[in-house]
Formats: structure tokens, C-alpha cells, sequence
């Protein structure tokens, strides 16, 4: 499955992927389940017609160019440079 989907997306890994969110790092499944539980909660109740994008900032902007340093020990971040 990791070799066709690195086929498919032209070799990019999950740490590629999530070295280029803000959180670096990918979704877990609890991130998803805390959105859904809030939007279900009185504390959503006056929210209509909105979108809640849980994507750990990704959709933010790529930082591909960015004049940012990786974090130390980073090491799925060589890639980049």
C-alpha cells in the first residue's frame, strides 16, 4: 500500500506531507472526533452553514519557499532544502 501510494503521489511520505503543515504533523483520529463533538455540543448551537477545516493549518499555505529553518531534528524536512 506505502509503495502505490508513494507511486501515485510521486514518492511524497506522510512526514513529507506533514513537514509542511504548522503543526507538522499528520491528523489523528481523536483531532476529527473533537471537531464533530464540538459542532454537536450546545456550545455550536448558534453556528449554521459553516465549514471547520481540521487540517493542522496546511490549508493556511504551503511552506515550500517559506524562509522558515526546520525544527531541530526534523530530519523528514531534508527533502526540502
Amino acid at each position: 500500500m506505502v509503495q502505490r501510494n508513494q507511486a501515485r503521489w510521486g514518492g511524497v511520505t506522510r512526514d513529507m506531507a506533514a513537514a509542511l503543515t504548522p503543526m507538522r504533523r499528520m491528523a489523528k483520529a481523536q483531532d476529527i472526533a473533537n471537531a464533530i463533538r464540538f459542532l454537536a455540543s450546545d456550545e455550536a448551537s448558534f453556528i449554521t452553514g459553516q465549514l471547520l477545516v481540521v487540517d493542522g493549518g496546511f490549508s493556511a499555505g504551503s511552506q515550500i519557499g517559506a524562509s522558515w529553518k526546520p525544527v531541530e531534528g526534523e530530519e523528514s524536512l531534508q527533502w526540502l532544502q
